[in-house]
């Protein structure tokens, strides 16, 4: 058994009905372009939201398609090497078991918020073990990079199916869904998890609170690794948020909120949170809207890693 998820395919894959007419005796795999996806490297904006679909197929006659992998590699900073590239950590996003003839799958992700490159790659495998692969670079600009803290919006989706980007990893601003939050390697990031509550409504908490690790669906119980965040929800106005903006300012804040619990009071717009991770970092957030949907909008302000 692979380490990270599988899961059956059905409801997470939009499947073709029909194999393709690819002779080649190896699978298919191709980034579809229509002018708006993502399929090549490119320069995006911190916490730009994008893009892409991807389509595999097996060949006449050839073996069904068996797996679908999707990996990144973040490596930080402005001048990159392809040394320091190569040596990044291998994230998988999505790793899924598959029986089909063909796929076609949307992967919607957003960009990273600190100064960097993202390496995406994405793998299909057929029953005889043979495979086709197909990448992209993104590289990240982020202005502040010299700052001893930083700033960016982030949208958490409540998590009612596997694709729901109810995660965050807040040091990269990153919202992740619920595969990829199955996976030991962003286990290791992530900080916060958005809970919905069966009252309406709902909560932020630590991936150790009881309620994440019961949670049908992001199942943070049987994650390898739950990292202790402290998150409160303070008495702080949206003016008073606003009025932050130095990283001794963010400490003030978590110090006063304290003790810190592993999840706020249901959330409502305009409440301000104080939150500190697992390795010190010290953040807070503004709910700046909650959509019909229950979609939340967040305002985060956190220190960067040793300021």
């Amino acid at each position: 058994m692979h380490p990270h998820l599988r899961f059956s395919l059905p409801g997470l894959l939009l499947a073709l009905a029909a194999c393709g007419t690819d002779p080649s005796p190896s699978p298919r795999l191709d980034l579809v372009s229509d002018g708006r996806l993502q399929t090549a490297n490119r320069v995006a904006s911190p916490g730009d939201t994008l893009v892409s679909r991807i389509f595999a197929e097996a060949g006449d006659d050839q073996p069904l398609l068996r797996r679908f992998t999707i990996t990144v590699q973040y490596t930080d900073g402005t001048n990159i090497d392809a040394n320091e590239e190569a040596a990044a950590p291998v994230l998988t996003y999505l790793d899924t078991l598959i029986d089909r003839p063909s796929l076609l799958w949307e992967h919607r992700f957003a960009a990273g918020t600190e100064s960097g490159r993202e390496l995406w790659r994405f793998e299909v495998t057929d029953a005889d073990g043979r495979t086709a692969r197909r990448q992209f670079r993104l590289t990240v600009r982020q202005p502040d990079s010299l700052s001893s803290w930083h700033a960016y919006a982030v949208r958490l989706e409540p998590p009612r199916s596997l694709t729901a980007r109810a995660a965050l990893a807040s040091r990269r601003g990153l919202p992740l869904p619920a595969h990829a939050a199955a996976s030991p390697t962003y286990q290791q990031l992530i900080d916060l998890l958005y809970l919905p509550e069966a009252s309406g409504g709902g909560t932020l908490a630590s991936p150790a609170d009881v309620a994440a690790r019961q949670h049908p669906v992001l199942r943070a119980g049987r994650w390898s690794t739950r990292r202790q965040t402290q998150v409160k929800t303070t008495a702080l106005t949206k003016t008073e948020f606003d009025e932050v903006n130095t990283a001794e300012e963010i400490s003030e804040v978590v110090a006063a909120a304290a003790p810190l619990g592993t999840r706020t009071t249901v959330l409502a717009k305009d409440q301000v949170v104080a939150f500190r991770t697992e390795d010190g970092r010290d953040g807070v957030l503004h709910v700046a809207d909650i959509s019909v949907r229950g979609v939340l909008t967040l305002n985060v302000k956190i220190r960067r890693p040793g300021e």
